[in-house]
C-alpha cells in the first residue's frame, strides 16, 4: 500500500496539473474532454450531492454507464463520498442486472438507460457534464458544496461482478489498499509518465479496463476513450489523431488489427507501449506485431479480477527470450505453482497457480463459503494452470475448467488454437472439449474464416503436421462470429458441441 488511496492520488494530481486534459472522448459525433481541475471539482461536487441525498459512507452506488466523463465522475464521486461504486455491465441482460443490484444492495443507480431491474425499487438518476452547463443531475445543475470523505485504507473500494457466470452472483470485493497496491505495481511495470496519452477501448466495468482507468489517472496521464464498434481501423485513426503513447487489448482485438488493417498507412511515431492480457496471443502474431511496430514495447500481462486485475508482467526486453511467458509477479505479489496436494511443482511441471500479497481481494461479497474455497492459508487459488521455468517466469497452460481431457491426456485449447490461427483464412477460432465415446473428450473447433474455400480437410491436414494425433480437432464448425464478452474475451461456455 502506498499510503494514498487512488482517489487521494487523483486529487493530488489534479492540483498539480489542473489544465491538462484528464479524459477525452473520441469517435462520437462531437469529441469532448475534461481537464483535471474541472474533473476534480465535478467529482467532489457529486460527492457532496450524494452526501446531501442522505447516503452514508459504505453504501453501494450502481453505475450503469459506458466509458465516459460521466462514468468517471460517478465512480470517483462515490469514492470521494466514502461509498462503494458497483460498475454494472452495460451489455448485461435485465435479469443479470437485477441479480447484481440486489446482491450488492445498491442504494442508488447512476446511468443513461437503466434497464428494468427487479421488484426491489432502487432510486435511479442520470448525470451529465458539459463545458457550458457543468455537472447536472437529471438536467438540474449541481450547486452542492464539494465534499471529500476520509476512510480507512482497508475500507471496501469496489465490487466487480464477473460476466457470464451462472447461479448465485459473484461480487469480487476489493479494498482501497488492494487497488492502490495493484495500480502501483502496474505503473511500475509500464513506466506510465505524466502527460502520456493512452487510448482505451476496453470497458471500465471489467477489471482490465478498470486497471487502465486508475493507473493512468493516478499517474497524471490523459485517457482517450473510444467506442471500438465498427472497423478496427478506427483504433489506428484515433492512435494517430491523438498522438497516443499507449494502447491495450485482448488477443481478439490484436488479431483484428493485424488481419484487417494496414499499419503502414498511419503515423504512430508517438506510440511507446502496448499491453496485452485477457488470454494468450499466439507467438506468430506477437512476432507480427513486433515486426509492424519495431520501436514499440509490448508488455504481456496476466491477471484476475480477484487479484485487483494484474498478477504478472513480462518485461519487453525479455519478450524474445521468454516468448510465451507472462513474466514475473508485479510488485507486492508472489506466486507459486502447486500440485493437487498443495506442494510446489518443479520447474517445467504444470499445476495450479496461486497468489498472495496486498492485491488479493477481501473476498466474495456476502459469500464466506465461496471465499474460503479460493483463499486458503493466505493464498488465492486462481483456478488457472501453468508452470514456472528455472528463472521463475510463469507460463499459462489454461483454466482448470477449460482443460481438455483426451484419452487421459491433459490438453490446452490454446495450443490447438495457436496452430489453427497459422492457417491463412482463419480469422478467429475457439476450441472446446466435447464428449467422445472412446476418448472421453475430443477437441471441437469453432472457426471464423475469411476464405470461403477453406474446408475441414485443409485444416486437419495442417494440424497433422503440427499436433499430436489426439489434439487434432475431431469436429469443426464454421461460424460467422464467436460469442464474446464486451471486452472481447471468448465465451467458451456458449460454444455448442456438435449434435451426435
Amino acid at each position: 500500500m502506498t499510503g494514498e488511496s487512488l482517489i487521494q492520488q487523483f486529487l493530488r494530481v489534479s492540483e498539480a496539473r489542473p489544465e491538462q486534459y484528464a479524459l477525452l472522448e473520441t469517435g462520437s459525433r462531437t469529441d469532448r474532454g475534461i481537464r483535471y481541475g474541472e474533473l476534480a471539482r465535478a467529482v467532489r461536487r457529486f460527492a457532496g450531492w450524494l452526501k446531501r441525498s442522505g447516503l452514508a459512507p459504505g453504501e453501494r452506488v450502481g453505475i450503469h454507464l459506458p466509458n465516459s466523463v460521466e462514468y468517471v465522475i460517478a465512480y470517483y464521486g462515490a469514492w470521494s463520498a466514502g461509498m462503494v461504486p458497483v460498475a454494472l455491465n452495460t451489455q448485461a441482460t435485465s435479469h443479470e442486472l437485477a441479480g447484481w443490484i440486489e446482491h450488492s444492495g445498491c442504494s442508488l443507480l447512476v446511468g443513461d438507460d437503466i434497464k428494468s431491474t427487479s421488484a426491489k425499487a432502487v432510486p435511479a438518476i442520470r448525470i451529465s457534464w458539459g463545458a457550458k452547463q457543468g455537472l447536472t443531475v437529471d438536467q438540474r445543475p449541481l450547486g452542492c458544496e464539494e465534499y471529500q470523505q476520509q476512510l480507512p485504507e482497508d475500507a471496501v473500494a469496489a465490487l466487480i461482478y464477473t460476466s457470464g457466470t451462472t447461479g448465485a452472483p459473484k461480487g469480487i470485493t476489493l479494498g482501497h489498499d488492494n487497488l492502490a497496491s495493484n495500480i502501483a505495481g502496474v505503473r511500475e511495470s509500464l513506466s506510465i509518465q505524466p502527460g502520456d496519452r493512452f487510448l482505451c477501448v476496453l470497458p471500465f466495468y471489467y477489471s482490465f479496463g478498470n486497471s487502465i482507468l486508475h493507473s493512468h489517472l493516478s499517474a497524471g496521464a490523459t485517457l482517450v476513450m473510444l467506442d471500438p464498434a465498427g472497423y478496427p481501423s478506427r483504433i489506428l485513426d484515433a492512435l494517430e489523431q491523438h498522438a497516443c503513447h499507449g494502447f491495450a487489448g485482448v488477443p481478439s482485438l490484436y488479431l483484428s488489427l493485424l488481419k484487417k488493417t494496414d499499419f503502414s498507412k498511419y503515423d504512430l511515431g508517438n506510440l511507446r507501449y502496448l499491453t496485452q492480457a485477457g488470454g494468450p496471443l499466439a507467438v506468430e502474431f506477437i512476432q507480427d506485431l513486433l515486426h509492424r511496430l519495431p520501436s514499440v514495447k509490448l508488455h504481456v500481462m496476466y491477471g484476475q479480477t480477484e487479484c485487483s486485475a494484474r498478477i504478472a508482467c513480462l518485461p519487453p526486453e525479455k519478450l524474445q527470450q521468454k516468448m510465451g511467458s507472462v513474466g514475473l509477479p508485479i510488485a507486492g505479489l508472489e506466486l507459486e505453482v502447486v500440485d493437487a496436494d498443495g506442494q510446489s511443482c518443479a520447474p517445467g511441471v504444470a499445476g495450479e497457480i496461486r497468489v498472495r500479497g496486498s492485491s488479493v481481494m477481501k473476498g466474495y461479497w456476502r459469500d464466506p463459503e465461496r471465499t474460503r474455497e479460493v483463499i486458503r492459508d493466505g493464498w488465492l487459488h486462481t483456478g488457472d494452470r501453468g508452470y514456472l521455468d528455472e528463472e521463475g517466469y510463469l507460463y499459462i497452460v489454461g483454466r482448470q475448467s477449460e482443460m481438455l481431457k483426451i484419452a487421459e491426456n491433459r490438453v490446452s485449447p490454446y495450443e490447438i488454437e495457436e496452430v489453427l490461427l497459422e492457417i491463412p483464412g482463419v480469422d478467429e477460432c475457439a476450441v472446446v472439449g466435447c464428449e467422445h465415446p472412446l476418448l472421453g473428450q475430443a477437441a471441437h473447433a469453432a472457426i471464423v474464416r475469411s476464405d470461403p474455400g477453406l474446408n475441414e480437410l485443409n485444416i486437419k491436414k495442417h494440424c497433422k503436421q503440427r499436433l499430436a494425433f489426439y489434439k487434432i480437432p475431431k469436429t469443426i464448425r464454421f461460424v460467422d462470429a464467436l460469442p464474446k464478452t464486451s471486452s472481447g474475451k471468448i465465451k467458451r461456455s456458449e460454444i455448442p458441441c456438435p449434435s451426435t
